[in-house]
């Protein structure tokens, strides 16, 4: 589960304490970003950026409610997916198989072989 994250001794909540303010893919790179910014300014200003590397994108949901952010961070997870009907961990390139759902009912899949946390 990464809606929760620790790093240096912070701990970092991306569902109760900060909304997704952009999403963005690069195909030549295969990088995939998600950059998250504090709910509560007084508490924090600190920008934050999620790296996904490797990445393929299997499903792509995007729903946009009248130009609203994207908001709220429902799920982001590794998990297993189906092939020939076995679940598998990893794909053959050792990549990650994730899932994130937004509040607004935007949803995705993908592969990833790495991913980090860096502030923005």
């Amino acid at each position: 589960d990464l809606t929760t994250i620790e790093k240096d001794n912070r701990r970092y909540d991306l569902h109760n304490e900060y909304d997704c303010f952009a999403i963005t893919h690069d195909s030549n790179s295969n990088i995939l970003n998600i950059g998250f910014e504090p709910v509560d300014k007084a508490f924090s200003n600190d920008k934050i950026c999620l790296i996904f590397e490797g990445v393929i994108i299997v499903k792509f949901e995007l729903v946009s409610l009248d130009g609203e952010d994207f908001g709220t961070v429902n799920t982001i997870y590794r998990g297993k997916f189906e092939r020939d009907g076995k679940l598998f961990e990893y794909d053959a390139d050792n990549r990650g198989y994730f899932y994130l759902e937004l509040e607004n009912g935007s949803r995705f899949e993908f592969f990833s072989i790495k991913c980090k946390l860096l502030s923005i």
